[in-house]
């Protein structure tokens, strides 16, 4: 119970926090050690047009 009223109580930073890391990934600014999910998913589909 404890994680979950630490979550409970920073939703809307998580939330908001999550976003921005997922904004400024989408624009190119990548961690080092991130995972290419577009080179993923082109592997997992590599018969299909995605």
């Amino acid at each position: 119970m404890l994680i979950q009223s630490i979550i409970d109580k920073n939703t809307k930073r998580i939330v908001d926090d999550c976003q921005a890391y997922l904004d400024s990934y989408s624009v190119g600014h990548k961690p080092q050690f991130s995972t290419n999910i577009d080179y993923l998913l082109s592997q997992i589909y590599e018969d299909e047009n995605i």
